[in-house]
């Protein structure tokens, strides 16, 4: 027990939503996730229902036979709005994970991340990928389409981490 540990608090609803009672507790700070818009975060996972008919691409637009009112179509910008007032409070923010499922095409998980990397960045926020390795990795993702190169027995997908790597 430390008293003086700093503790990163995830939001509400799978850290959508954020908690503003905890803005002004000292040594703590609010985390969401980085999946939106999920038709492009989770395409082709098995365990998500609900997914687009084809394959998106990046920017998508809601629509395409979708219900634009779906989840599965909010975009970055409106979940970082609603973390907009935790930050200007002071409240220290991150990303507490986020990441590409692997049947996205490689292109698309790229100009996405960017996307996403380059709002929260230019907020001042942190963040962490949920895979290091596997699906929504770097390294051995079994991403068909990323070219890779041989890393210690592994499969490096160097473009994604070097994107990465710009916004650390």
């Amino acid at each position: 027990e430390d008293p003086l540990r700093f503790v990163m608090l995830d939001g509400n609803h799978v850290a959508s939503t954020p908690v503003p009672a905890f803005y002004g507790v000292p040594l703590t700070g609010q985390a969401f996730r980085g999946y939106t818009p999920h038709a492009i975060s989770h395409y082709g996972a098995s365990y998500i229902k609900d997914q687009p008919l084809k394959e998106p691409g990046w920017p998508c637009a809601p629509g395409a036979g979708d219900d634009p009112g779906c989840w599965i179509w909010e975009q970055p910008e409106k979940t970082i709005e609603k973390y907009e007032d935790a930050a200007k409070s002071g409240c220290p923010m991150m990303i507490g994970e986020f990441g590409c499922y692997n049947k996205i095409s490689h292109k698309t998980a790229l100009m996405w991340m960017e996307h996403c990397l380059g709002l929260w960045s230019a907020r001042g926020f942190s963040w962490a990928v949920w895979n290091l390795d596997g699906p929504f990795g770097f390294v051995d993702s079994g991403r068909e389409d990323a070219g890779y190169e041989d890393f210690e027995g592994h499969k490096l997908d160097r473009k994604m981490l070097e994107l990465l790597r710009k916004y650390r």
